[in-house]
């Protein structure tokens, strides 16, 4: 779906851009989706299903601070919403169902995409705190969720929202964009 994703891009909304690449994709599999587009003038589109997303991350009085953030869409704990394809068959949520949002980044934002395996084991804190740190931004998110994801006494949002304790081992991807 992502190399559809790709092949689509300027074609219209990011609804438009999803739906014509969920049609041509026929790989047996399920998905959840994070779809950013930055625009002229900073505006930020966002359009995402299931427990993958998006944080806008902003100086504001010298603390970097999360002033935006995509929902998440779960049916249950650890049972987000996702679209498939299984058997010739479209299966899962409705595309219908993904969030659409829009928000005005500025000079100096930092946008931080995940999936689950970043978010269910960083804080949003964690995450401000690598920001500044690092040339490479996305490597040291990836590896800090990977550090707290095997760890079996960590505190992590995963841990308060499931009561259990540690980390949760999962897929763990982060793209970060600067906005300058």
């Amino acid at each position: 779906m992502r190399d559809n994703c790709i092949r689509y891009e300027k074609e219209g909304s990011l609804r438009d851009v999803l739906s014509k690449a969920y049609e041509e994709t026929r790989v047996d599999g399920s998905s959840t989706f994070c779809l950013l587009r930055v625009g002229e003038g900073g505006r930020l589109e966002t359009l995402t299903l299931g427990d993958c997303g998006a944080i806008v991350f902003r100086k504001v009085d010298g603390k970097i601070l999360p002033v935006f953030r995509t929902e998440v869409n779960l049916h249950d704990i650890n049972y987000p919403f996702q679209v498939g394809y299984f058997k010739g068959e479209f299966v899962g949520d409705l595309l219908d169902d993904a969030d659409y949002k829009v928000f005005d980044v500025k000079r100096g934002d930092v946008v931080v995409a995940a999936t689950d395996g970043v978010f269910d084991n960083l804080f949003d804190y964690k995450i401000a705190n690598l920001l500044p740190r690092s040339r490479n931004p996305a490597k040291k998110v990836v590896e800090a969720a990977r550090h707290i994801s095997l760890s079996p006494s960590g505190i992590t949002p995963w841990s308060e929202l499931s009561g259990e304790v540690g980390g949760k081992p999962d897929d763990i991807t982060a793209v970060v964009l600067r906005i300058r």
